[in-house]
């Protein structure tokens, strides 16, 4: 015979026999049947108690989300209706052009308000600070 013949039919042998080693230790053993004491059975029902306390907890904890997201978007609400309160009190103004000599003081006094709240009303970051040409807003009364 060959020796490569030989070699070939060598390593189908190994092949089988560890097939058939594999299939033998693979076979289906018959299962032991559980063992259940009562000590077993108390830690469950633990088990099951503690489960239940935490799901009534995390209930509870949703809950309290819900209502603080609730009180969170009535907030919102609220300060969307003061914003568009305001933002309606803004719209409904007169506008003045500023001329060379003006200052907000006068401009104010001219308009029978305080400087103060004409600088708020237009949003200065300086008051001090107008130049010829801009525009001010003057609140209507």
């Amino acid at each position: 015979m060959d020796q490569k013949k030989l070699v070939g039919l060598l390593s189908m042998l190994v092949l089988v026999v560890v097939l058939a080693v594999v299939m033998t230790t693979g076979e289906e053993q018959p299962e032991e049947e559980p063992v259940v004491t009562e000590e077993m059975l108390e830690e469950e029902i633990e088990v099951e108690e503690v489960s239940q306390e935490e799901n009534q907890v995390e209930g509870e904890k949703e809950e309290k989300e819900n209502e603080v997201d609730e009180d969170d978007e009535k907030e919102e609400d609220e300060e969307n209706s003061l914003a568009d309160i305001e933002n309606e009190v803004k719209e409904d103004y007169q506008v003045y052009i500023v001329v060379y000599g003006d200052t907000l003081s006068h401009i104010a006094v001219d308009h029978r308000m305080w400087w103060p709240e004409l600088a708020e009303f237009n949003e200065l970051e300086n008051p001090d600070l107008i130049f010829p040409d801009d525009e001010i807003k003057i609140p209507a009364r």
